[in-house]
């Protein structure tokens, strides 16, 4: 017989479990780390949950913004180390085996660079793609300010919208250029 501890707890399990599945399939995370992640948030949560106040807000709503707000550190801290330039570390000089099995210097294998031309068609290109794709006329205004160089606030004023949906479309945008393999835009 489950214990009236064990009761109160369902809820919260069942909104962590909503949340981080939600989480997985639209950063197309892998399954493994479901258990972990659901794992880890429940123990946050429950250090955090002597600060609950029941006279400021619903024990949902509390629990709500706890996990929302740790689901969003964990996923800039992992995406974060992605990104990280020390992630791997080779020198250019270093002398590695070419096609042929010769060996040759790192740089000597990389492709060199094509004109400055031929890289801003490619952009051109490559931006014209994602905007084709993206699903409503503010997104494709929001990528059309932002290539211009409009800051969140600029963008904002000039479609119309509070920042928080500018930030919102942002991750919208982000999502389908990097669904595309347009991502090596975005870091840079």
């Amino acid at each position: 017989m489950a214990s009236q501890h064990d009761a109160s707890e369902q809820p919260e399990r069942d909104l962590i479990r909503r949340k981080v599945a939600r989480l997985c399939r639209r950063w197309r995370l892998p399954k493994s780390e479901i258990a972990v992640i659901e794992h880890d948030l429940g123990v946050h949560l429950r250090l955090q949950r002597d600060e609950y106040d029941a006279a400021q807000a619903s024990l949902a709503t509390f629990i709500d913004r706890i996990s929302t707000h740790w689901l969003n550190s964990y996923l800039r801290h992992r995406f974060a180390a992605k990104r990280d330039p020390r992630r791997e570390e080779c020198s250019l000089d270093e002398l590695v085996r070419d096609a042929a099995g010769k060996a040759a210097a790192r740089h000597e294998l990389l492709e060199e660079a094509s004109t400055d031309s031929q890289l801003i068609h490619d952009l051109r290109r490559d931006l014209a793609t994602l905007r084709d794709l993206l699903p409503s006329d503010a997104h494709r205004r929001y990528l059309d300010a932002k290539a211009r160089g409009g800051t969140t606030n600029s963008i904002a004023i000039e479609l119309g919208v509070c920042r928080p949906r500018v930030e919102v479309i942002e991750l919208e945008v982000r999502e389908v250029a990097i669904t595309i393999g347009l991502g090596e835009y975005l870091s840079r």
